[in-house]
């Protein structure tokens, strides 16, 4: 049941970040916009990835591994999503500014590839160490 309610939620933040991200999308004149308009959309822009990737991902293992409502694929879904969505979200706000170039962009997906390959060798880790005992 706790799945269920983690679904809901995140389906809930995507909805409500999609409607956010639209509302400053059509309410704002972005030559004329304020620091805190940029800060909420970059931010609505990072909610609205993370949970659409998270639910994406979510059940692209649910169905690949045919298991239903596993709350071991949320969890890392909603990680590796996270770190997606900062990725993009980042090369968004280079591109914005004007600084992002090729070797910006390609250091910055190395750096979270990087990451969470640090998460999946620190899990590992663990279930080597649980299954010592």
């Amino acid at each position: 049941m706790r799945i269920i309610s983690l679904l809901f939620f995140n389906t809930s933040l995507l909805l409500v970040g999609l409607a956010s991200l639209l509302v400053i999308i059509a309410n704002n004149d972005p030559a004329n916009s304020a620091t805190a308009v940029f800060i909420g959309f970059y931010l609505s822009l990072l909610v609205t990835l993370t949970a659409l990737f998270t639910l994406v991902l979510y059940s692209v293992k649910c169905n690949v591994l045919k298991s239903r409502y596993s709350l071991s694929f949320y969890f890392p879904s909603l990680r590796q999503a996270f770190f997606v969505s900062i990725a993009l979200t980042v090369l968004f706000l280079l591109k914005g500014l004007g600084i992002l170039d090729l070797w910006i962009g390609s250091s910055i997906m190395v750096a979270i590839v990087l990451l969470e390959l640090f998460f999946e060798t620190k899990q590992v880790k663990k279930l080597k160490r649980i299954h010592d005992y």
